[in-house]
């Protein structure tokens, strides 16, 4: 019986290492997601986007850095790593304009929900 056990517990070890190898090698990688844009919009939509749920600001800008914009309760993270900014007069400060996509992380709804990718298409300036 010990046998059995000692076989079922090597098992155990041996896909809980294999598991934990082949996470860490895809996972979040924060200096990408601060220097490319082209990884910011690849790992959005990847099973490797770090799960939010339950997290607070401090965390989440601990995992993504500061948000291009913050809109009340929304955090915005532009995929170009120069969105182009603008002072709007109605709302009496800087605004964020991304020129394609960007994530939004909003604190406010449930936190099952709370990432959402958001797929923009900026109309270019006349």
């Amino acid at each position: 019986m010990s046998k059995v056990l000692h076989v079922i517990l090597i098992l155990l070890t041996t896909v809980s290492c294999h598991t934990s190898v082949k996470s860490q090698k895809h996972s979040f990688d924060k200096e990408k997601w601060l220097t490319s844009s082209e990884y910011r919009y690849e790992i959005a939509k990847s099973e490797n986007f770090p799960d939010l749920k339950g997290k607070s600001k401090d965390d989440v800008k601990n995992i993504f850095g500061e948000p291009d914009e913050v809109n009340g309760e929304i955090f915005i993270y532009c995929f170009d790593l120069n969105p182009v900014k603008h002072y709007d007069q109605e709302l009496k400060r800087e605004v964020c304009n991304c020129k394609g996509s960007f994530v939004t992380i909003d604190f406010k709804i449930d936190e099952r929900w709370r990432t959402t990718f958001s797929w923009i298409e900026s109309l270019p300036k006349k």
